[in-house]
């Protein structure tokens, strides 16, 4: 029984379209959710989903507060506090730059630039490794990275490419940038 229980709780990001997320209705959604719907059908173990910003699905898993993570790249650090199981999709992450510093072709190229990226994502480590790190600015949500794009804080910012292009299209900013 203890194999087996018969509910859990999986943390999931409000604002990873297409991956997870929470739509309009306010429930869970996405690629990887219905993989995980598909997995409680066929296991007969209920779900739970628990929504919250990128890092807070991230401190939920570790202190215990969910038992699983939606769906995450593995990494070193999370390695620590997390175990894998078998990879549900693969992405691509891109950086996305306004059309005033288009050009840029390389991660090397945006070292003197602002990046904006999702608090705790893999990608934030990912850039603070090969970009000056003051340079890599956090965010809580891809909402609150759009805003800094809209009001010019940000030029940059970077993220699953899917998501990345869902987000700018919802703010009307597609054709303002390149990725």
């Amino acid at each position: 029984q203890a194999a087996k229980p018969k509910k859990i709780s999986v943390a999931y990001c409000v604002d990873c379209v297409q991956f997870h997320f929470k739509n309009d209705q306010g429930h869970a959604d996405g690629l990887i959710i219905d993989l995980w719907r598909l997995w409680s059908k066929k296991t007969g173990i209920e779900i739970d989903f628990k929504p919250a910003s990128w890092e807070e699905t991230l401190r939920m898993v570790g202190a215990g507060e969910a038992d699983v993570h939606a769906g995450l790249f593995f990494n070193d650090e999370r390695n620590k506090f997390l175990e894998y199981g078998t990879s549900l999709t693969e992405t691509d992450t891109h950086f996305f730059v306004h059309k005033s510093i288009s050009g840029i072709q390389s991660v090397d190229e945006l070292k003197d630039v602002k990046v904006g990226v999702l608090s705790g994502d893999y990608v934030e480590g990912y850039l603070k490794e090969r970009l000056p790190p003051t340079n890599i600015i956090g965010f809580e949500s891809y909402e609150a990275i759009i805003s800094a794009l809209e009001n010019g804080q940000l030029k940059a910012f970077a993220a699953d490419t899917p998501t990345g292009l869902f987000h700018l299209q919802k703010a009307g900013l597609g054709f303002d940038c390149e990725f």
